[in-house]
This record gives C-alpha cells, structure tokens and sequence, in this order.
C-alpha cells in the first residue's frame, strides 16, 4: 500500500497527525490565546450596577452571624 507524504496510515486505518499538522494548531491556540489577553487588557471592565448587585445580595449565602432562631 503507497502511503501519502501529508499522512501515515497506522494499522487501523487512521491517518496520524503530522509536525506540520501539530505546529500549526499550537500555532492558531498561541493565537487565539494572545488575542484573548489583548482584548482582556484592551477593553475595559464593565462596572456593576446595582440591580446585579441587589440579585448578588439574594442569592447570597446568609452570614453566620445573621441566622435568625425561633
């Protein structure tokens, strides 16, 4: 059986990645990895309202301290 250059054909019949292959996948995640910390510091954080922080408050896990007892 002729095998590809871009592919080697294990056993099974699947087909291995290839250094090209892996490089360029560590590549676009290095990538994306580096758009990802440009944006986080280029755009600014949106600050929290106080609708949100009113749900924060009701949701909240009740202090130890503020327990009422019968």
């Amino acid at each position: 059986m002729k095998q590809s250059r871009r592919s080697a054909m294990t056993a099974s019949g699947r087909s291995e990645p290839t250094m090209r292959t892996v490089s360029r996948c560590l590549l676009l995640a290095l990538l994306i990895a580096g758009l990802g910390v440009t944006l986080r510091r280029a755009v600014p954080v949106t600050p929290v309202d106080g609708a949100f922080q009113a749900v924060l408050r009701a949701y909240a896990v009740p202090q130890p301290d503020h327990q009422q007892h019968d």
